[in-house]
């Protein structure tokens, strides 16, 4: 399926009814998709639900819904938030979701048995996954719990100064990387959390300075040199923020800009794919045209030509009517002896016929006696069964065929 032809545009929240909509456009068991993805996002409202693009291991993409936002955990104690995707694939729920750990700016993967390099998640939850027994909301569960045991994400190490270059340790905690900051309201975080914690996977409050990290203990009260007051301090912090906002706004406008050039550059794929089609059908189209103008053209010779002799039937049954009347003797003619012979001896078998159908038609009317009738019936059938004996012996030796319609009283023994 194109990304034109796509109910909603990529990446973007889906509202409850926009939700069954994607689902139906994109899965067979769109029903059970949307009973599973709905008390997930009532139960937690910072996950929401959209359509991405999915690029499996040998290079195919699909047009999938996930789920993407940040699901709560427990990591000693403290309540912390983790970037979170599962992607739904098309056989669910047959097939087990495919979750994921989204780094961030400041966060990356800790690798272990539970992540891999990509942020996928492994566990048990995932390998007994059981169609109608398993549930999105029962992997979001142990997900939280899973996070809470092995923290996925761990803080990026920033680089350590000399330790014999004090004013540079101080300065080291304002300075920042290549890579920009996400703001902290990213990530929910208790603000008691300080620089001594170990790192569980999500970003940590802002690190307080400590003079201890540039000022000796013994000569605490000096003025040394490169030592700064708080409003430089402030202001560095104020400037160091700032800049931060700016390179983390221009790499999220990038990263925008460059997935809308992809989902363009898609689309112009696709519209060019749909072009090639309609040129093919285009051709085969005209090809068709031009073969049924060739049809209609030798049907319409053939139509002049049966007129040309329904015309010539005309004339000659005009002409026909014209004539004399035709001498229906002379219309049958034999061309054997033998079959002049067998053709008489049929009519007069006919006309004996005819004449006891009358004779019997005069008897039972009381014109002629009995007698006479008996006598004139002996007769006849005297002399028929003599013609049809010659008629059998006469169709054997001209070997023609019986006709199917002769009476069985032509049998002669």
């Amino acid at each position: 399926m194109a990304a034109e032809f796509l109910p909603f545009p990529l990446d973007v929240d889906l509202s409850p009814g926009d939700i069954s909509t994607a689902c139906l456009y994109l899965y067979d068991d769109h029903e059970r998709v949307v009973l599973q993805i709905q008390p997930c996002l009532q139960h937690w409202p910072h996950i929401k639900a959209r359509i991405g693009q999915y690029v499996s291991q040998n290079g195919e993409f699909f047009y999938l819904v996930y789920l993407d936002g940040l699901l709560p955990m427990v990591y000693q104690g403290h309540e912390y938030s983790t970037p979170i995707r599962i992607w739904i694939p098309k056989g669910f729920p047959s097939n087990c979701p495919l979750p994921y750990v989204v780094p961030t700016a400041t966060l990356q993967i800790q690798i272990c048995d539970s992540y891999d390099a990509t942020g996928q998640v492994k566990g048990s939850y995932l390998d007994s996954w059981t169609p109608g027994i398993s549930h999105l909301f029962g992997l979001l569960e142990w997900l939280s719990a899973r996070f809470g045991e092995i923290p996925p994400l761990r803080a990026v190490q920033q680089p350590q100064p000399p330790p014999n270059q004090p004013w540079a340790q101080q300065q080291s905690y304002y300075s920042t990387s290549n890579t920009p900051r996400q703001p902290a309201s990213s990530l929910s975080e208790p603000t008691s959390l300080t620089a001594s914690q170990p790192n569980t996977g999500v970003s940590n409050a802002r690190p307080r300075h400590q003079s201890t990290n540039c000022t000796n203990t013994s000569n605490s009260g000096e003025n040394r040199p490169g030592k700064l007051d708080d409003n430089e301090e402030e202001e560095i912090l104020r400037q160091v923020e700032e800049e931060s906002m700016k390179q983390y706004v221009c790499d999220k406008i990038r990263r925008d800009l460059q997935s809308f050039y992809n989902r363009k550059d898609l689309l112009l794929q696709d519209l060019r794919e749909d072009e090639s089609a309609l040129l093919v059908g285009r051709q085969q189209l005209e090809s068709f045209i031009s073969c049924l103008n060739e049809d209609l053209t030798r049907a319409k010779e053939k139509l002049a030509d049966l007129q040309k002799r329904e015309q010539e039937i005309d004339r000659i049954a005009t002409s026909i009517d014209a004539e004399s009347t035709v001498n229906w003797d002379d219309a049958i003619q034999a061309e054997t002896p033998l079959e002049r012979q067998l053709l008489n001896l049929i009519s007069d078998d006919n006309a004996i016929s005819d004449t006891l159908e009358q004779l019997s038609t005069f008897f039972d009317e009381g014109e002629i006696e009995l007698a006479t009738f008996l006598k004139h019936v002996k007769h006849l059938a005297k002399e028929q069964f003599k013609i049809r004996s010659l008629i059998k012996k006469a169709r054997t030796v001209g070997k023609f065929p019986q006709p199917p319609s002769l009476p069985s009283s032509y049998t002669v023994n």
